[in-house]
């Protein structure tokens, strides 16, 4: 819950920040999608690195596999919606 909380509330934030200060949707689903993945694969090396055991990478390994899926859902349903807005355009459809 709090890993994909946490991953949401960046892509959210990182969707309507921009949103609020003018820029395009295609520049603000940008900012989003890098937003809400940042720092699990930092996590996991830092981790590794700094802890004798393995297990202290699990919780950074979930949030990498928790945006993966997020930011693919999202970049998904944005690409399907922009498909079609250019088909309605094609075909002359406001």
């Amino acid at each position: 819950g709090a890993v994909a909380g946490l991953h949401l509330g960046g892509f959210v934030l990182g969707y309507f920040g921009p949103r609020l200060l003018g820029y395009s949707k295609e520049v603000s689903r940008t900012v989003s999608i890098e937003t809400g993945m940042q720092n699990s694969a930092l996590g996991v090396v830092l981790a590794t690195r700094n802890f004798a055991d393995p297990l202290t990478a699990l919780p950074c390994a979930i949030s990498a596999t928790c945006h993966s899926i997020i930011g693919s859902s999202f970049a998904a349903v944005w690409r399907l919606q922009s498909a079609a807005k250019d088909r309605a355009r094609a075909e002359g459809s406001p």
